[in-house]
């Protein structure tokens, strides 16, 4: 992932970790970023890998729907 860093973004991607930030106003260091990813496969790779491992880790079924389950009942046990 390449992606501007903006505060909604950060909240998904983590800059050398799981992807990449550029500074909104910079397309040229977007550009860098772009071109240093196309040159390096295996650290894209490995930042492609860590993101799949955050999305399972965060974002599956069986990860969301018990958390929507107990926000549910806590919510309908509030009415």
């Amino acid at each position: 992932v390449l992606a501007w860093d903006a505060a909604p973004v950060r909240e998904f991607v983590a800059h050398g970790e799981t992807g990449l930030l550029a500074p909104p106003a910079a397309p040229d260091a977007a550009a860098r970023l772009a071109l240093d990813a196309l040159a390096d496969p295996g650290a894209t790779r490995r930042l492609g890998e860590a993101a799949a491992a955050v999305v399972r880790g965060r974002y599956t079924r069986d990860v969301t729907l018990p958390r929507l389950a107990a926000t549910l009942a806590r919510l309908a046990g509030a009415a």
